[in-house]
């Protein structure tokens, strides 16, 4: 549920977005963004977020 002002609620439906293939290489998946693909954008920030998340901590 998400809160939207005081007592008000909205149901929000969630998708996981499973990592692509270690296979798959960023430049295709980079092509998928480009086109559109939502999910593709969500593949590649879980992909790298650790990482981006561990320099933002030093």
């Amino acid at each position: 549920m998400l809160q939207l002002a005081k007592n008000e609620y909205q149901e929000v439906n969630v998708k996981a977005i499973p990592l692509p293939p270690s296979n798959v290489q960023d430049k295709d998946i980079i092509k998928r963004i480009k086109n559109g693909d939502v999910n593709a954008y969500g593949s590649i920030m879980r992909r790298y977020n650790q990482r981006m998340f561990a320099l933002l901590a030093v």
